[in-house]
């Protein structure tokens, strides 16, 4: 019998390796207790927790543009960032459905929990299903304009992006980058209507970041999106096209920070969004002088660095 749980306990470890979760530290816990929180944290990791994170603080970011006095804290700000989270990850759930023969044929992501098989499709959808029918409900509650802007953020992440346009074309993460926009007018407009232009730019930075932080990234993984017969541009255009495109996106991405900030009445906020500007342009321009694994990954964290940045910069402006 104790054989046969120890038997149990490596198998449950090495499941959690296999899905790159967790591992477990300190104490002997049971072997249900350690498949219970196995099973949770794949739960967890499965909705990518590190994207709904984000567009939560762009959701708050949002609302504390429209809030009428520092440092209050609405009941729109909270549903805003419940809903949009909630939404977020529901959305990351179903594109994993989407996408899992993909998964399954890229290096990078073949140990996600569908393609190594932690998790089976049912639950999975189940999971995105009532994650995203959760963002609806308070959504209503917020009201219907904020209802709507999720609606349609969902819509284009899961139905234009993911279902339709990843396998189709090459401009797929054009198509898909408006549903980033969505969390920051979700959040401006649960506390104030109608949308300021602060708000309208700050949706329209993220949305302009979106390309700019997918293509970083694919360019890295071009060798495996191609295997996986997937038309990424960097994979698709040439060389010279896609370093192009892709200073074309930077430089879209920076302007819409600028106009932001000039906009957003902060000046801390624009230096802070213009300093950024010239660490990722310089960036960015000596990666497409010079192309390489090293300065992309440097360009990769110094945008995601900038988004955060800005999105901190601009709630501490306005708290």
């Amino acid at each position: 019998m104790a054989r046969e749980s120890a038997q149990a306990v490596a198998a449950t470890q090495e499941e959690v390796e296999k899905v790159q979760i967790v591992t477990w530290e300190g104490g002997d816990p049971s072997v249900a207790e350690q498949r219970v929180a196995h099973r949770g944290a794949t739960y967890l990791a499965f909705t990518k927790p590190r994207i709904w994170v984000v567009f939560a603080v762009e959701a708050a970011a949002g609302a504390m543009l429209a809030s009428p006095a520092p440092g209050l804290v609405s009941r729109g700000l909270v549903g805003a960032v419940a809903a949009v989270a909630l939404a977020a990850a529901g959305a990351e759930c179903l594109t994993n459905v989407i996408d899992r023969s993909i998964d399954a044929r890229m290096q990078r992501t073949r140990n996600r929990p569908l393609p190594s098989g932690a998790l089976d499709v049912a639950h999975a959808t189940a999971l995105g299903l009532v994650l995203v029918a959760s963002s609806l409900v308070i959504g209503s509650w917020l009201g219907a304009v904020p209802l709507g802007l999720l609606l349609v953020g969902l819509f284009d992440n899961v139905i234009i992006y993911s279902a339709l346009a990843k396998r189709a074309t090459p401009w797929s993460i054009v198509l898909g980058a408006p549903s980033g926009a969505v969390a920051a007018w979700v959040g401006y407009s649960s506390v104030h209507l109608p949308l300021s232009p602060g708000a309208l730019l700050l949706g329209m930075f993220v949305m302009c970041w979106i390309p700019v932080h997918i293509w970083s990234l694919a360019w890295q993984y071009r060798a495996d999106y191609g295997r996986a017969g997937v038309p990424m541009a960097p994979v698709v255009w040439g060389p010279a096209t896609f370093r192009f495109a892709w200073g074309c996106a930077v430089a879209i991405m920076i302007a819409a920070a600028i106009w932001f900030g000039a906009v957003a009445f902060s000046e801390v906020l624009f230096a802070v969004v213009g300093a950024g500007a010239v660490l990722v342009g310089g960036l960015g321009l000596r990666w497409i002088a010079s192309p390489s694994a090293q300065e992309a990954r440097r360009v990769f964290g110094a945008v995601n660095a900038y988004l955060l940045l800005v999105l901190v910069v601009s709630m501490a402006a306005h708290a």
